[in-house]
C-alpha cells in the first residue's frame, strides 16, 4: 500500500493522473502548464469528490452498523408482554413504559427494514 499524500483533505496517492505534486489531468485538459498544473489547484477534482464520498459512506456504514448493535441490544431487553426486560417490582407508570418502548421498537424496525 502506497504511502498516503494528503492534499485537499483527500489521500490522492491511488490517483492515476498524481505525479510528484503534478496533476497530470490539469495539463492536459486546460490551458495550465505543466509546471503550474499542481494538484492542490483542483480541490474538487472527480477523484477527489469519488474519496470524499466514499469516506461519507464508511462513515454512514459505521453508524448504520452501530445503530443495529443497539437495535439489537433494545430488542434482547423488550419483552413481548410489556416492552421491558424485567418488570417484577417495576414502579414506573407500565402505561407510559409500554406505550413508549413499543413504539422505539416499531421505529427502529421500519428503519431497520429500510434499504439504505
Amino acid at each position: 500500500m502506497a504511502e498516503p499524500i494528503i492534499i485537499n483533505g483527500v489521500d490522492v496517492s491511488g490517483c492515476i493522473h498524481y505525479k510528484n505534486q503534478t496533476c497530470i489531468a490539469n495539463y492536459l485538459f486546460t490551458n495550465i502548464p505543466f509546471s503550474e498544473a499542481k494538484c492542490n489547484i483542483s480541490p474538487n477534482c472527480h477523484y477527489k469528490q469519488l474519496k470524499r464520498k466514499e469516506q461519507k459512506c464508511e462513515k454512514y456504514e459505521a453508524c448504520i452498523n452501530d445503530i443495529k448493535i443497539i437495535n439489537k441490544d433494545l430488542l434482547n431487553d423488550l419483552c413481548d408482554n410489556c416492552g421491558w426486560y424485567n418488570t417484577d417490582g417495576c414502579d414506573l407508570d407500565e402505561d407510559y413504559v409500554c406505550e413508549s418502548l413499543i413504539k422505539i421498537k416499531q421505529i427502529i424496525n421500519e428503519v431497520g427494514n429500510e434499504s439504505v
